[in-house]
């Protein structure tokens, strides 16, 4: 009888911890970071950045940065590029770093498939010498050099 009991309360805590378990999966999948659009070609696009669902996202320095966008592409491309920039005084600038080669990113890799929705999954480090606001420019490039997607949002280095 004791077994039996013990056994049942076992079996409640473990449901409920699978339970707690998929609700932070799912609250996380839906806590999308909000973005303005700068000319996506694609569709659907959801853009996050790990630990920030309010801009001005904060990015310690030293550290890496973690950025996840699924989007549905306009056209197949063999070819992606990758780039992000930072407004410095007026000007973009690169982000220092950073892997060009968008497919290196890709969930499923290349090629681009178009109308088939995607995952894209970037991790860059935060190597700024100086605390400073700016704009990031998030923008991922097909082979024909059209936007598959691009996501500005205001971002604190600290």
């Amino acid at each position: 009888s004791v077994i039996y009991k013990a056994s049942l309360i076992t079996a409640d805590i473990i449901h409920n911890m699978h339970f707690l378990a998929f609700t932070v999966i799912t609250i996380t999948a839906v806590a999308a970071t909000p973005f303005k659009d700068c000319g996506s070609k694609a569709t659907g696009v959801q853009f996050t950045v790990k630990g920030c669902d309010a801009p001005p996202c904060i990015m310690h320095r030293g550290s890496k940065a973690v950025m996840d966008m699924e989007f549905t592409p306009s056209v197949n491309s063999t070819k992606l590029k990758t780039a992000v920039t930072a407004e410095v005084a007026g000007i973009e600038v690169p982000w220092p770093g950073l892997d060009p080669n968008g497919c290196h990113q890709l969930e499923a890799g290349c090629p681009l498939m178009a109308q088939k929705k995607t995952s894209w999954h970037l991790e860059m480090g935060v190597y700024s010498p100086h605390a400073i606001s700016t704009v990031a420019t998030f923008q991922l490039i097909a082979a024909d050099g059209g936007l598959q997607v691009c996501a500005k949002v205001p971002v604190r280095v600290v």
